[in-house]
C-alpha cells in the first residue's frame, strides 16, 4: 500500500516537472517574441523626428503599433497568466493541506495548555484564600491579645494605647502566586502568556441599550456614532466594571509563542 502510494506519487511529481518544462518553453517564445518585437519598436522611435505633416501622421501611425503590441502582450501571457493562477491554487491547497492538520494539533495542544494554566490558577487561588483566612485568624488573635492586655492595664494611657493598637492591626492581603512564569524559556521558544479581555455579546437587544445608556449617562464619547467592542474594552479596563447587560464579560490567557 505504502509502495504504490509511493509510486503514485513518484509519477505525479514527474508529471508537474513535465507541464513546468513545457511552460517554460511557452514562456521562453512568448518572451522571446515580445522581446522581439520591442527591439522593431524601440528601433522605429529612435529614429524618427517629428518636423513634417509626414512626419507626424508616421507618429500616429507608431502610437496605434504600439497600442498593438500592448494588445499582443497581454494576449501572449494571457494562457501563462491563468496557468500561473491555476498553478498558485494547486500550491496554495496542497500548502493548506499540510498545515490544516498542524493547525488541529496546535489547538489540541492550546486547550491542554489553557486547561493546565487554569488549573495552575484555580490552585493559586485556593492557596491564596487559605493564606489569607490563616492571616484573617492570626490578625483576630494579635487583636483579641492586645484588647484583653488593655482590659488589664494599670492605667487609662496605657488601656488608650493598646485599644487604638488593637485597631490598628493590619491584615494584608494575599494575591495568588501562580507557579507557571508568564514569560517562559525553554531553549527552543520563548512563551509569553497574555491576558486579554474577551466581550462576548449574548442579547444584541439589551447590549445596545446598556450602551446607549452609557452614552446618555456621559460614560462613553455621546460624538461616537459607531462604538467599538475596543471602546467598551478601554471602558472594562479603566473602571473595573466587567458587567455590561447583553454582553459576557471576562479574561482569558492567551499564549504567544516566539521561535
Amino acid at each position: 500500500m505504502a509502495n504504490k502510494a509511493a509510486a503514485e506519487k513518484k509519477e505525479m511529481e514527474k508529471a508537474e516537472n513535465k507541464a513546468l518544462v513545457a511552460e517554460a518553453i511557452v514562456i521562453h517564445a512568448v518572451e522571446q517574441q515580445c522581446s522581439n518585437a520591442l527591439g522593431e519598436l524601440q528601433a522605429r522611435v529612435a529614429g524618427i523626428e517629428i518636423i513634417s505633416q509626414e512626419d507626424y501622421s508616421r507618429a500616429v501611425n507608431l502610437k496605434a503599433d504600439i497600442k498593438r503590441y500592448y494588445k499582443k502582450v497581454e494576449e501572449a501571457y494571457k494562457s501563462i497568466k491563468d496557468n500561473a493562477y491555476k498553478l498558485w491554487k494547486e500550491i496554495s491547497a496542497k500548502e493548506t493541506s499540510y498545515k490544516a492538520p498542524a493547525q488541529q494539533l496546535e489547538k489540541k495542544l492550546d486547550e491542554g495548555i489553557q486547561e493546565f494554566l487554569a488549573a495552575q490558577r484555580r490552585e493559586a487561588e485556593r492557596i491564596a484564600q487559605q493564606e489569607q483566612l490563616k492571616a484573617i485568624q492570626a490578625a483576630e488573635k494579635e487583636k483579641a491579645r492586645l484588647l484583653g492586655k488593655a482590659d488589664k492595664a494599670k492605667t487609662e494611657e496605657a488601656r488608650e494605647l493598646l485599644q487604638e493598637q488593637a485597631e490598628n492591626v493590619y491584615v494584608a492581603p494575599v494575591l495568588p502566586q501562580v507557579a507557571t512564569p508568564n514569560k517562559l524559556d525553554t531553549g527552543k521558544a520563548t512563551a509569553t502568556q497574555r491576558k486579554t479581555l474577551e466581550i462576548v455579546i449574548v442579547d444584541e437587544a439589551a447590549y445596545n441599550k446598556a450602551i446607549a445608556k452609557m452614552i446618555v449617562d456621559g460614560v462613553l464619547n455621546p460624538l461616537v456614532v459607531n462604538v467599538k467592542q475596543s471602546m467598551i474594552a478601554s471602558y472594562v479596563k479603566s473602571s473595573g466594571n466587567e458587567e455590561i447587560t447583553g454582553a459576557k464579560i471576562y479574561w482569558s490567557t492567551k499564549l504567544a509563542v516566539k521561535i
